[in-house]
């Protein structure tokens, strides 16, 4: 097990159930060919278009979520969850998988390989928490700004409707 690059010419699958191939299917795919894109060699969970969810178990994709292989798989499954509910490049997800990496390079029990192989990742997700994920988190903050600020709005124009549709009535 190590740390691995994507393979030359290896198709990236976001992850989403709207790519080309389903996780399943690339998977299976990546065992076949011994090409993916799991950063985490031998892993379920880590790596874009990897992991599983419980949503592949409702659209039927697999029957039961494959068990993580160790500590950092287990941590990855975690992030893939958190990224599930909160969406991708959110910082808070990117922040726990870092701590729960760094758990890794510290548990005795851990190869040194699994060390290694943490460290690297731990240090991709924090530095991704801190450039990449701050943009996507002022994105989502203007937009949720801009939709409570619209709908502010829509009530104020429907309030002065009103309140000139009463004034009219009044004239009559």
């Amino acid at each position: 097990m190590g740390f691995s690059t994507i393979a030359p010419g290896a198709k990236i699958v976001t992850g989403s159930t709207k790519s080309d191939y389903s996780k399943l299917e690339w998977a299976k795919k990546a065992a076949a060919t011994g090409k993916g894109t799991s950063t985490y060699n031998g892993g379920n969970y880590c790596g874009p278009g990897w992991g599983f969810t419980y949503k592949d178990i409702l659209d039927g994709k697999i029957r039961q979520l494959p068990q993580a292989i160790d500590a950092i798989d287990e941590a990855c499954k975690l992030h893939d969850y958190c990224y599930e509910e909160n969406g991708y490049a959110t910082q808070g997800c990117n922040l726990v998988l870092t701590h729960d990496l760094v758990a890794v390079i510290t548990d005795e029990k851990s190869t040194g390989q699994q060390r290694i192989d943490a460290v690297l990742m731990a240090a991709i997700f924090f530095i991704e928490s801190q450039t990449v994920d701050l943009p996507v988190l002022a994105w989502r903050e203007t937009v949720k700004l801009k939709n409570d600020l619209e709908g502010m709005l829509l009530q104020q124009a429907m309030t002065l409707e009103l309140a000139i549709t009463n004034v009219l009535m009044r004239g009559r």
